[in-house]
């Protein structure tokens, strides 16, 4: 599930960047808070078990990142 939360927050901080609401630097800024967050290293390991599981935790993602580049 690590892989969702990278590409999840990826995708909504260069959406952000094309609305210009974040600089460029900010994209691997953002990204490696997220990354680097205990929130998310639990997913690091932890295999999916759904296809629901996944949209969940992309969803929570872009939840996050969202609150913490605007």
């Amino acid at each position: 599930l690590f892989d969702t939360v990278i590409i999840s927050a990826n995708d909504e901080l260069v959406k952000l960047f094309l609305e210009r609401k974040i600089k460029f630097r900010e994209i691997v800024n953002n990204l490696t808070k997220i990354i680097s967050s205990k929130e998310y290293k639990k997913y690091f390991s932890k295999k999916p078990t759904s296809l629901n599981e996944i949209r969940k935790v992309g969803k929570l993602v872009r939840l996050k990142t969202n609150c913490i580049s605007v």
